[in-house]
């Protein structure tokens, strides 16, 4: 993903949109209910996930884009994705909760069109559009300097690109090749595991902090501790 596609977006993050009677304040990270008076504070993760589905709109934002985009530097599961869904819907409240619609098999979608009310927008637009223009000017004077390397060395960067571009198809093929078992976890000594551990395993669980963890994953030999933030650490 290039940066001119994760300011696009992520523009929302700079706005503040109103949801039916509800509006959604990204700077602040809350959504307020302006008749009660109310508002309910968003983590981060959830306000990324709504500024996703306002981008989206009114198109269908599959799983695995949700997964690219908000945990691009770590390791995330389908639960990850389903958990963090059923946390929106909570913050949208009982009666909003069908305002984000699952769309089986395929991923998620708002209901209902976002309507802009933050006035500093326009100038957010304005702000990525010259961010975009100095990205674009950069990777033009980029290419103009590997032009001017020799021959050789050019030959070499390639084929580096090309090696480290395999390398990272594999990791990512591990990374989300996951074989969790969505409907049921094995509960041992107190704790959520994806998996019957051995002596081993659990010694090696116990080793760590559980104060935030939420259940203990296996990939193709590798542990993983799962957190309540969605996010898995390999032991």
């Amino acid at each position: 993903m290039s940066d001119i596609e994760q300011f696009s977006k992520l523009r929302y993050m700079n706005t503040k949109i109103q949801l039916e009677s509800l509006v959604v304040n990204f700077q602040e990270l809350t959504i307020t209910t302006p008749n009660q008076d109310n508002s309910t504070a968003l983590r981060l993760k959830e306000a990324e996930l709504l500024a996703l589905l306002c981008y989206s709109y009114p198109e269908v934002l599959n799983r695995s884009m949700i997964i690219e985009e908000l945990w691009s530097a770590s390791y995330a599961t389908d639960l990850s994705v389903n958990q963090l869904i059923n946390s929106v819907r909570r913050k949208l409240g009982p009666q909003n909760k069908l305002i984000v619609k699952t769309v089986p098999k395929v991923g998620y979608k708002l209901q209902i069109e976002p309507i802009v009310l933050s006035e500093h927008y326009e100038k957010s637009e304005q702000n990525t559009k010259l961010t975009n223009m100095q990205i674009a000017h950069s990777n033009v004077q980029s290419k103009k300097n590997v032009q001017h390397k020799q021959p050789k060395r050019v030959l070499i960067n390639k084929f580096r690109v090309l090696c480290l571009a395999a390398l990272l198809a594999g990791i990512t093929y591990g990374k989300y090749k996951h074989n969790f078992p969505f409907n049921r976890l094995h509960q041992v000594n107190g704790i959520s595991f994806t998996f019957i551990p051995n002596e081993a395993q659990l010694e090696k669980v116990n080793s760590i902090d559980k104060s935030s963890l939420f259940f203990v994953d296996k990939i193709d030999g590798d542990l993983y501790s799962c957190l309540r933030s969605y996010v898995c650490k390999k032991l």
